[in-house]
Order: structure tokens, then C-alpha cells, then sequence
């Protein structure tokens, strides 16, 4: 059953995340941290779209995982896979850290790919009873 006032919550704080993200934008933060907050928003925006259409979700952090889960109740993810590369952040680099020559994040285009899935699911809900 479709569970719009989880959905809101999950967007609630998925739009945090992101916010904290984009304060990283400035200053002397780790690619490390803002990877983490920017896969943390989108994770949580997967989370409220699968919660708005009743989907049952697992505790996982891996973003094509729960692509795949709205996928497969006929959601249109296709736009939103070139984003699940973030999942490294919440799992490998979240506790071992970036690589050596790590190419340092495009952190405005990554802001701009987890805005336009937010923007997404903000725009699933507005029809979504309260």
C-alpha cells in the first residue's frame, strides 16, 4: 500500500542531505563527505518514490538496487542510473576512503543529477494523498 506521509518524511530528509552536500560546495571538505551526503539524499529519494508506491524496501545502499525495485514495478529509472556510481560512498569509500589518484568530484554536476531526482519524486508526491 502507497505510503505518501513516509514518502514525505524520506524526502524531508533526503532534501537535508542534499543541503548539506551543497554547503560543501565551499570550503575544505573531503570529496569523501560530500560523496557520502549527495549518495545519502539520492539513497533517501529512491526510498521515498519506492515508500509512495508501496514498495517494501531493503536496508541497502545500493542506489541500482532500488532502481531496479521501482523498475520493476514500471517506473521509468532509466534517467536516473548515471547516478548510482555515488553507491561507493555509502559502502567502500565510506570507510577505507578514496583511492589513490582519485579523480576529485564534479560536485555541481552531482548536485544537479540528485536535485533533478529530488525535484522528481517532490513532483510524485504532489499528487500523492496527505
Amino acid at each position: 500500500m502507497s505510503d505518501p506521509k513516509h514518502a514525505r518524511n524520506m524526502l524531508a530528509i533526503a532534501v537535508e542531505d542534499l543541503e548539506m552536500a551543497r554547503q560543501m560546495l565551499t570550503g575544505r571538505f573531503p570529496d569523501r563527505g560530500f560523496g557520502f551526503n549527495a549518495q545519502q539524499a539520492v539513497e533517501k529519494a529512491l526510498k521515498a518514490w519506492l515508500s509512495l508506491r508501496g514498495v517494501r524496501y531493503p536496508r541497502v545502499h545500493e542506489l541500482d538496487r532500488l532502481l531496479d525495485l521501482l523498475a520493476d514495478e514500471g517506473e521509468d529509472v532509466e534517467g536516473f542510473r548515471g547516478i548510482t556510481w555515488l553507491t561507493q560512498f555509502a559502502q567502500a569509500f565510506r570507510y577505507d576512503g578514496l583511492p589513490a589518484g582519485y579523480a576529485p568530484l564534479d560536485r555541481p554536476a552531482v548536485l544537479a543529477e540528485a536535485s533533478a531526482l529530488l525535484a522528481h519524486v517532490r513532483q510524485l508526491l504532489e499528487g500523492a494523498p496527505r
